[in-house]
Order: structure tokens, then sequence, then C-alpha cells
């Protein structure tokens, strides 16, 4: 499965980019927060809301082949 990752603000700086693609081999439901995480270790400490294909949840639970995700940090504003 190819997941095309985008990172926003505090959490492109942490990571280095602004997006990239990340290769999972999918074969049951998985907490993309767990991968992320064990990957670049500093994105768990900041507090972020991941979006799987524009829905806010941590859980891949489809086997489509491309996925869009989104790691969004905490917005200022009204």
């Amino acid at each position: 499965m190819k997941l095309n990752v985008t990172y926003f603000g505090m959490i492109a700086e942490i990571v280095n980019c602004s997006t990239e693609i990340i290769e999972l081999d999918y074969d049951k439901n998985c907490n993309f927060r767990h991968i992320i995480e064990e990957k670049y270790p500093k994105v768990a400490k900041v507090e972020y809301k991941i979006a799987i294909n524009q829905e806010l949840t941590d859980i891949i639970e489809t086997n489509q082949n491309e996925l869009e995700i989104a790691l969004l940090p905490p917005f200022a504003g009204g």
C-alpha cells in the first residue's frame, strides 16, 4: 500500500519535509500514529491529528492501494 503523507507546520519541521511516500505492507487494520511515531520519535512529543482520506482518524481500515494522509498540528485562530 502506498501512503501519500503530507506534513504541516511544526510537524513538517520535525520530519524535515512537507511530503513523502511511505510503502506499507497491509494485511489488517493498523494505527498510523504508531507507524509515524516509530519512524519519527520526536513527533510523539507534539500534539497533532491525523486525517486519512480527509477523515480524522488514526486507523487505516481499508485495502486501497493508495491513501492520502495528513498530519495536522493545532491551528490558532477562530
